[in-house]
């Protein structure tokens, strides 16, 4: 199923797919500066972003899949 402006993640809405752009850029960045070193460092970054809203489901995606399925 290919769902405009989600990329390979058609089950997330729009919004966490591009939330997760914006945390794996971010987090791309402070790799390559070794911003990220102590578990310290790591955690706080993870714990700086909204888990929730990057796994936010698309229900009209999942209720199209769940209709596919069900033929």
């Amino acid at each position: 199923m290919l769902v405009e402006g989600k990329k390979h993640n058609p089950n997330y809405t729009v919004d966490a797919v591009n939330y997760l752009g914006e945390y794996t850029g971010q987090l791309t960045k402070k790799l390559k500066k070794k911003e990220l070193v102590t578990e310290e460092q790591k955690k706080a970054f993870v714990d700086s972003f909204d888990w929730q809203r990057m796994t936010a489901q698309d229900e009209n995606v999942w209720a199209e899949m769940f209709a596919v399925l069900d033929k």
